[in-house]
């Protein structure tokens, strides 16, 4: 069998809190890529989609 999975459908698999997913890319992408403070950013997320990183 052959087909494709959209992304949507995958992660509907493996429901995540939005907080859950907010606190990964401020600590994960903010403190570790970008070498900020965690407080320096504002990250939103809605329906597991992160929004308005500032």
């Amino acid at each position: 069998m052959t087909g494709s999975v959209s992304r949507s459908v995958l992660l509907r698999v493996f429901p995540r809190p939005d907080d859950d997913i907010a606190e990964d890319v401020r600590r994960g992408i903010v403190t570790h890529l970008l070498a900020l403070p965690v407080t320096c950013v504002d990250v939103r997320v809605h329906d597991a989609v992160p929004h308005n990183v500032t």
